[in-house]
């Protein structure tokens, strides 16, 4: 959140590039293994993990804020790449250009749900009844 700005921002390791690098204009420093991708999809060898993990308890593995010059050259290779075809572009949404389905809003959930709660207490309430005849 402190270098980001954005407190729903959340780690992309496939998409780092864009979602991260590009949208934030924050970079990674100082990764220790040799691909770069989620630590629970690395090798299960502890060796590298643990370096890993010694490099981000120490700093030397951390996220820094890039300058606007090297933001701007940043961007310019993602486009170069992506034009290229060295990066395949995200493929968009599959429901793209249909009406999104909305859940219940607040107020209908809690209706309901006190719909529920008295439809089950009468229940048992008829039950109590059926219990003393």
């Amino acid at each position: 959140v402190a270098i980001t700005k954005d407190k729903d921002a959340q780690m992309q390791y496939k998409n780092f590039e864009h979602d991260i690098v590009i949208q934030y204009g924050v970079d990674l420093v100082g990764w220790t293994h040799s691909s770069f991708k989620c630590p629970s999809k690395l090798s299960t060898s502890l060796p590298p993990l643990q370096t890993l993990l010694d490099a981000l308890n120490s700093g030397t593995c951390h996220f820094k804020c890039l300058s606007k010059q090297e933001h701007a050259m940043r961007k310019v290779a993602y486009q170069c790449k992506l034009t290229s075809g060295e990066i395949a572009p995200r493929k968009p949404r599959s429901d793209i250009g249909c009406r999104r389905k909305h859940g219940a809003t607040k107020a209908q959930k809690a209706k309901r749900s006190r719909r529920t709660d008295s439809d089950s207490e009468s229940d048992s309430s008829s039950s109590r009844k059926d219990d003393n005849n």
